[in-house]
């Protein structure tokens, strides 16, 4: 009975977001919106640090505006960002799990996520480690939240998470490109698999 008042729940609050989206259009926050042109983003863009100093506070994370994307030169994607570097103690780099602080305040908002992938965009479990990113999927947009880790040069990890909102058609184009790269992974894989057992019945 808990799960499917939780389950009717989760169901009502993603019609509610679907609606209030919906009303929004292509409108984001701020001045930004989806189709805009290059020269309508600079100037939004000029006013929204003029206002803001560049950055947004979501749950005590200071984000700033990434490097937008442009399909037929109008804007199909807008990510936020915010990074941070991590040093090793004891052989483990200790830090707080953002992506769950921030997947915690957007089911609040949007109901639960249609997709959990992995570093290679490919399906994974929401339960699992390997979880990078974390998709809502409505009509007019899609918003990701996502996770990258990387250790730099001096052996620190650096934690890169973002909020990125894109067309429904930068995202298929998104999930198409990392699905024929890690297609391609596999195909390779597979070829040096077979290589490696070319000899075997001989040896």
């Amino acid at each position: 009975m808990e799960k499917q008042r939780t389950d009717s729940l989760m169901s009502q609050k993603r019609i509610n977001a679907q609606d209030s989206i919906s009303k929004m259009g292509d409108r984001l926050f701020a001045g930004f919106s989806f189709g805009m042109t290059k020269n309508e983003y600079e100037k939004a863009y000029k006013e929204f640090v003029d206002e803001t100093n560049g950055r947004i506070e979501v749950e005590n994370i200071v984000f700033h505006l990434s490097h937008p994307n442009y399909l037929d030169g109008k804007l199909s994607h807008l990510p936020l960002e915010y990074s941070e570097y991590i040093y090793s103690t004891n052989g483990q780099y200790l830090s707080t799990d953002y992506l769950t602080i921030l997947k915690n305040r957007f089911v609040n908002r949007l109901g639960l996520p249609v997709l959990f992938l992995n570093e290679d965009f490919q399906d994974c479990d929401s339960t699992s480690e390997q979880v990078r990113h974390i998709i809502w999927i409505f009509d007019n947009r899609v918003i990701t939240l996502s996770l990258y880790k990387y250790i730099v040069g001096d052996m620190r990890l650096k934690k890169t998470y973002y909020i990125m909102y894109s067309t429904p058609e930068e995202w298929k184009n998104t999930k198409n490109t990392f699905d024929e790269i890690n297609n391609k992974k596999k195909r390779e894989k597979e070829e040096l698999k077979e290589k490696a057992k070319k000899y075997s019945d001989v040896i």
